[in-house]
């Protein structure tokens, strides 16, 4: 098991969208005895600092971004633990503007490509597991929901020690 350390800032869908993600985590969890976690979207993580700090900056953040959409396509891996298997999230002008407002306000302009994608399966399977996985869900995810929050969570630890600290609404 692979362990994280930081903080980082979320997107999460609600509704039925999480469900339905949710579920697929799940499945895909106990099937290949992978972590379970919440279904996301990353802005940025491996954020440091004082929890407070970050409080007070992921609020005036929220204050930055207004409610939107983001759209799920195609499902694609890497052979990193924690973009094992997922799906892409379509690159949209307020995906990649709500990124670049994050990366300023957070001092992380340095940061790397943001690569915005939704995390449905953690660990280290060979790209042939991840290739049948992707045939049996299905190249396309095709989901798209709103983004009415960001979540600023602790992500030290492994997936299962994940916890939310604070949910601030967008505009």
């Amino acid at each position: 098991m692979i362990t994280s350390s930081g903080f980082s800032l979320w997107l999460q869908p609600t509704d039925q969208a999480y469900d339905r993600l949710a579920g697929i985590i799940a499945q895909l969890g106990a099937q290949y005895r992978a972590p379970v976690f919440e279904p996301h979207v990353t802005l940025l993580g491996g954020l440091t600092g004082s929890a407070d700090a970050l409080i007070t900056r992921s609020a005036q953040l929220a204050k930055l971004l207004k409610s939107n959409v983001i759209k799920l396509a195609t499902l694609d891996y890497l052979d990193e633990y924690f973009c094992c298997l997922f799906a892409n999230a379509e690159k949209t002008n307020w995906l990649i503007d709500a990124n670049t407002k994050t990366r300023k306000l957070f001092h992380r302009e340095d940061a790397p490509e943001f690569m915005p994608h939704l995390s449905l399966l953690y660990g280290d399977f060979p790209p042939t597991t991840k290739q049948r996985i992707i045939i049996e869900i299905g190249s396309r995810l095709e989901l798209s929901f709103q983004v009415t929050s960001l979540r600023l969570w602790s992500t030290t630890g492994e997936p299962e020690e994940w916890y939310k600290i604070k949910e601030f609404s967008l505009k």
